[in-house]
């Protein structure tokens, strides 16, 4: 079947709940979209839904690090060639070194946890990307995401998808609303299952194609290797909340609150003797002394009803819904100024990771950086 086989695209489609519309077609057929593709199904897909929509369509491969997969650009070609899209490669890694890494590394040596995924999106593909898109003369940039834009008194929000669990709108909370007339996200009404039998159903060869995880610059999933290269760590030592020294560490920027795997403990230590039968995790790191506080997973301190923030996007206060987390649970807070009470308590957060904040409809109001 060729994908312009309008008929039998319609009957398909038709079957995931998405409706071709001839008279949308003729419209959209003057609008152009830049896709970013990434080689992934999800990205595959919205650039077949596009084209069956009746917009032109241009493919867009964005290299945002020095190294990438070739397998995945081999993808993009592929698929561009079936959907008869143009595609081309853009080289944003200088771009992505100064406004995703640097402060990746910077925040690392601060002691922090960073979340570069944030930035990228923020600075990258929606910022200097988009901008590329108009420069070709695009009127739209259109990516694989899962999420929303809902337009409430005449102006645009991000919100959730359909699918709550493949939602990523905690790694778009910090888009720029202005852009958000320039976006689309053809997945927000379908389900991962979904997209995955759409580009079954179109013999797209990427349809069982495993998602890429973690951090996009990390290819070798080895993350404790790739930083050592780009910091400077010294050792020091992991210590009780009594002082009593558990053990040495490898450096701050290896580790992060909360963490209780790859601490390579020596349970022979006569500190460590006393909290036999409970797991040690990362309470806290002080940066001044170059220490690290272990305590027991079962620790009181370890659960927070309150935390402050830095760089709050958004003007709004009071109650709201907040995650910590990619798809963490919506949890009742409060907001007020820099600081959020959970209506419950929750598991502490590590510095430098964002908050994001909706309201009772699944609407982002904003986000901001965890300070304490």
């Amino acid at each position: 079947m060729k994908i312009f086989d309008y008929n039998h695209s319609q009957k398909i489609l038709a079957n995931y709940g998405t409706i071709l519309s001839y008279d949308n077609y003729l419209y959209n057929s003057s609008k152009m979209v830049v896709v970013g593709l990434s080689g992934g199904v999800d990205s595959s897909v919205s650039a077949l839904l596009l084209r069956l929509q009746g917009y032109k369509v241009i493919g867009i491969y964005m290299k945002n690090w020095h190294t990438c997969n070739p397998q995945d650009y081999s993808d993009v070609v592929k698929i561009a060639n079936i959907l008869d899209i143009p595609y081309y490669s853009i080289n944003l890694s200088d771009d992505y070194k100064t406004k995703v890494f640097d402060s990746f590394l910077s925040d690392l040596n601060m002691g922090f946890t960073p979340n570069p995924d944030i930035l990228c999106n923020t600075h990258i593909k929606f910022d200097i990307f988009l901008k590329y898109a108009k420069i070709l003369g695009a009127d739209y940039l259109a990516t694989g995401h899962y999420a929303k834009i809902i337009s409430i008194d005449g102006k645009n929000y991000l919100a959730q998808p359909k699918d709550k669990n493949k939602d990523q709108t905690y790694f778009l909370s910090g888009i720029d609303l202005k852009v958000l007339d320039s976006i689309l996200f053809p997945l927000s009404n379908l389900t991962k299952v979904q997209v995955r039998k759409i580009a079954r159903d179109f013999n797209l060869p990427v349809f069982n194609k495993k998602d890429s995880m973690g951090i996009c610059f990390i290819s070798n999933d080895n993350y404790r290797s790739f930083i050592a290269d780009y910091i400077s760590a010294s050792k020091g030592n992991f210590i009780d909340l009594d002082g009593n020294v558990l053990g040495q560490h490898d450096g701050l920027p290896f580790y992060t609150i909360g963490q209780k795997r790859g601490l390579r403990l020596n349970y022979a230590n006569q500190f460590i003797k006393k909290y036999t039968g409970s797991a040690l995790v990362v309470y806290s790191k002080n940066i001044i002394n170059n220490t690290i506080t272990l305590v027991p997973s079962d620790y009181s301190g370890l659960s927070i009803n309150s935390l402050s923030f830095r760089d709050k996007i958004g003007t709004f206060n009071g109650t709201c819904f907040v995650r910590t987390s990619n798809l963490g649970d919506l949890k009742m807070a409060n907001v007020s100024g820099d600081t959020l009470c959970f209506d419950s308590p929750q598991r502490k957060v590590a510095p430098g990771q964002y908050v994001v904040f909706y309201d009772g409809n699944g609407k982002v109001l904003g986000n901001a950086i965890v300070t304490d």
